[in-house]
């Protein structure tokens, strides 16, 4: 699209309807980084409504908390790799389409309520004399595919952790009840007056502990974490169906 509207050199009023026609969301900058077009999809994926942003250098407020620069703006100023790599270290590469044009993908946490995962490319605009006169900037909303994926990650995980579970739960079943049944002989054969007695009474609550914390291993049904020194580990109480 980008290409094309840079080949034909369209008239404004021609340029216009194909920007507010795309169904993908799009906007537009001039070589001045004022914002000319701001597409209905793109109203749609950002909440701001285009006369809002229109004739302003603010189209970064759609997607940043703070002021810095848009892809199409490091186009526009013919950004050197240096200076992109700034703002989208690990997350931009060149296209492989289009000439001086560049994509990206990133989250970003104050698109929606819970954030929005966006693929999204900048393209140069020029004049018949290749003179550059401003920046298209589209998106592609990959929420959805990232949830699904992540899905994915999580249910792999989760039959890794089942597995798991049931192999310890296997494995200390039997010296749990062999521990569990000591400790009911020994308490039988003492007297009560035994200083001993309170011991064995301390190691029979911890077995039933023991007990519980394999019984919720066996029912894990989620796969939940919590944090802990050193990074996370699976949430038992969570993860446990109820």
């Amino acid at each position: 699209m980008a290409q094309e509207i840079k080949k034909r050199n369209l008239p404004e009023s021609n340029l216009s309807q194909i920007i507010h026609g795309m169904a993908i969301p799009a906007f537009v900058i001039d070589h001045m980084h004022t914002v000319t077009h701001w597409n209905r999809a793109c109203e749609k994926l950002t909440g701001v409504p285009a006369a809002d942003v229109i004739g302003t250098q603010d189209a970064w407020k759609a997607f940043y908390p703070a002021k810095r620069p848009v892809l199409a703006d490091l186009v526009v100023d013919r950004s050197i790799e240096e200076v992109i790599a700034r703002h989208y270290k690990g997350k931009y590469e060149k296209s492989v389409l289009v000439d001086n044009a560049y994509e990206a993908q990133d989250f970003f946490p104050n698109l929606g309520k819970e954030g929005k995962w966006l693929y999204f490319t900048a393209t140069r605009l020029t004049d018949s004399s290749n003179k550059i006169v401003g920046a298209i900037e589209t998106f592609q909303d990959l929420t959805k595919r990232k949830q699904a994926e992540k899905s994915l990650r999580e249910s792999d995980r989760l039959h890794g952790v089942i597995e798991m579970a049931g192999a310890v739960c296997h494995e200390m079943n039997q010296p749990l009840m062999v521990l569990s049944g000591i400790s009911e002989l020994l308490a039988l054969k003492i007297s009560e007056d035994d200083p001993l007695l309170s011991t064995i009474q301390k190691i029979e609550v911890q077995v039933q502990r023991l007990a519980s914390i394999n019984h919720k291993l066996m029912n894990i049904t989620r796969y939940e974490t919590k944090n802990y020194p050193g990074g996370k580990i699976i949430d038992i109480d969570k993860a446990t169906s109820k």
